[in-house]
């Protein structure tokens, strides 16, 4: 079975989405708030873009459309009261969705083994803000942790970087 991706304007949705949205509300159809589809769009591009990438095997498509897909999840679910973004949430939850975008960019090209080492740094940094957030952990532990080791995280890339080197 073949996978093909999904062809689309981005400018083509867009402009077919907010004329459709700004249709129905002039004749009283529907009312929707315009961050509410703009965030939407946000995120439905981003998980085309993700899509396109895993199916054409492009590093960049992959990186990109998980950042856009999550920033726009992410302020949808805040627009629509589903959660209360904070600035802390949303600093780890990007971070997050950098980690995951390396390791995707590792999954569509396995040659390219040292983006898992920036997927796992943004990853765990993530994470560990995501827990101190969330009260799981000492905020001001996790900030020390993160103040006194984050050179280990340059360190372990810049290895990576030279086990790759093929000069």
């Amino acid at each position: 079975m073949n996978t093909y991706p999904i062809r689309i304007s981005g400018l083509g949705v867009v402009l077919i989405a907010v004329g459709l949205t700004m249709l129905l509300h002039r004749l009283n159809v529907v009312w929707i708030p315009w961050r509410t589809t703009i965030f939407f769009l946000v995120a439905a591009v981003g998980a085309v873009k993700l899509y396109n990438g895993i199916a054409l095997k492009s590093k960049g498509k992959v990186f990109w459309g998980m950042i856009w897909f999550t920033v726009g999840l992410g302020l949808l679910l805040d627009t629509t009261y589903a959660i209360n973004l904070t600035p802390g949430l949303a600093v780890s939850g990007l971070m997050i969705a950098v980690g995951l975008g390396f390791m995707l960019m590792f999954g569509v090209r396995r040659s390219q083994w040292f983006h898992i080492v920036p997927g796992l740094i943004f990853l765990a940094a993530g994470s560990l803000f995501l827990a101190g957030e969330l009260g799981y952990l000492s905020s001001w532990d996790v900030a020390g942790f993160c103040e006194t080791y984050w050179p280990v995280g340059l360190i372990l890339f810049g290895a990576a970087l030279l086990a790759n080197y093929k000069g």
